[in-house]
């Protein structure tokens, strides 16, 4: 009953969460009645998911769900065509290839079902590397050649797939606590194959993987004990200790900044205490915004190109990479000619970035 109120409690702030307590009703009446209870359930849990699908198709304007929806699916397909824009910045301009009139996740299913089938099943095939991501107690950020990486990945998925279902037997077969709870936690991450299965998506997962782990590898009175399971904690610990290690030594090797990074990010910090500051950039924008001041605003390349002022430009090192600056002959003549449009670039380029300003606006 406090699982129940609970997840309630948490969908009026993620509504992803009736899919938990779906999953929760079901598993509670399907013991307490069998399959009527089940059904009800089922019967229930489908109408609910047809209401918040005619509100959302109802709603007026772009919401938080064909954000991230439009968002990933604009991640997915430049990611499995190996060009366009950039697709965190300027992901309508990629969904509207698609669904060039959808404004919703239903409009989009009604106006191309092909595409939101296609983007499905590549969520599909990513969620192994997502599950694997969870599991890897090596950080992201952490620059490990991706051999092995890789290795260590599936490793780690191997060894907890494999105790796991060890641990799910043992845990059948004792009279243990119901797992109910752990197992609706555990259907949330289905929410996310219609976004993009990430790590933090999956982490519902963990308490579940966690218990059932643990019930695999506990020690247990036994005149023989079992050499795999001896082994199998030996391994889970020294990925931990690997996990723990890695960040301090990435954070060792780790150089420090460029001074006139820093420099142009302080500079833009002084002017943005008299006026507002508009940063051409890519996916970095917003960061580099965020430490400049809250007058800055980042200015994405598809609003550049649609007339959009700018009074200074942040070039990343693979500005000359992009297909959209390629295509662009304005663009693509910016860094090696800003005195056109009456600007000034850094010199010389530091960490592979380079600095435009240009006053009173870049033209």
């Amino acid at each position: 009953m406090g699982f129940g109120v609970l997840m309630a409690a948490a969908s009026l702030v993620r509504p992803e969460y009736l899919v938990g307590l779906g999953a929760a009703a079901v598993l509670g009446l399907g013991r307490r009645h069998g399959r009527r209870g089940v059904a009800a359930a089922a019967l229930a849990a489908a109408l609910a998911l047809a209401a918040v699908i005619a509100v959302a198709a109802r709603s007026d304007g772009e919401g938080r769900s064909w954000f991230a929806f439009g968002q990933q699916f604009a991640v997915n397909l430049v990611e499995a065509t190996g060009a366009g824009p950039d697709p965190n910045v300027e992901w309508r301009s990629v969904v509207a290839r698609s669904f060039p009139s959808s404004r919703s996740i239903p409009d989009a299913v009604r106006e191309n079902p092909r595409m939101v089938a296609w983007h499905l099943g590549y969520n599909v095939r990513r969620l192994p590397r997502g599950l694997a991501n969870l599991l890897l107690p090596v950080p992201s950020f952490v620059p490990w050649p991706f051999p092995l990486r890789a290795a260590v990945a599936a490793a780690a998925l191997w060894l907890v797939l494999v105790t796991a279902a060890a641990g799910a037997r043992r845990t059948a077969r004792a009279r243990r606590p119901s797992l109910d709870p752990l197992l609706a936690l555990a259907t949330i991450p289905l929410v996310s194959l219609l976004f993009r299965p990430a790590a933090r998506h999956l982490e519902p997962l963990l308490p579940l993987a966690l218990v059932l782990t643990g019930a695999a590898l506990k020690s247990e009175p036994d005149p023989a004990p079992s050499a795999l399971r001896t082994a199998s904690r030996g391994l889970f610990g020294g990925m931990l200790l690997l996990g723990l290690a890695s960040p301090w030594a990435f954070w060792a090797r780790t150089p420090p900044p460029s001074q006139a990074l820093t420099g142009w990010i302080r500079d833009l910090r002084q002017d943005a205490r008299t006026r507002p500051i508009r940063l051409l950039a890519t996916w970095y924008g917003e960061r580099t915004c965020g430490l400049v001041g809250p007058s800055c605003r980042a200015v994405s390349i598809d609003e550049f190109r649609g007339g959009r002022d700018a009074d200074a430009a942040l070039l990343g090192p693979d500005w000359d990479a992009r297909a959209d600056v390629r295509s662009d002959p304005r663009l693509r003549s910016l860094p090696s000619r800003p005195e056109d449009y009456g600007c000034t670039a850094s010199a010389p380029p530091a960490d592979g970035f380079r600095f435009i300003r240009c006053g009173p606006s870049l033209r």
